[in-house]
């Protein structure tokens, strides 16, 4: 696992910018967790982990209307 994560941030992450890892090309993983553990170094839920407009993506499925 350490192995993978240390491949994607030579490979994959251009820059850290005040905490933040910017992608230099586009990645692409079987599962958003997946791709949460490459950048944080373990386990780690991608539905939490990722967010957008400062909420997690596990809150944004919860506020869409059921069918």
């Amino acid at each position: 696992e350490e192995a993978f994560r240390t491949c994607v941030i030579l490979t994959f992450i251009g820059g850290n910018d005040g905490g933040t890892y910017t992608f230099s090309q586009n990645t692409a993983f079987d599962s958003l967790s997946y791709a949460a553990a490459a950048v944080v170094g373990g386990s780690a839920n991608g539905r939490k982990l990722w967010k957008h407009g400062g909420k997690s993506l596990k809150q944004l499925d919860e506020e869409l209307p059921s069918n």
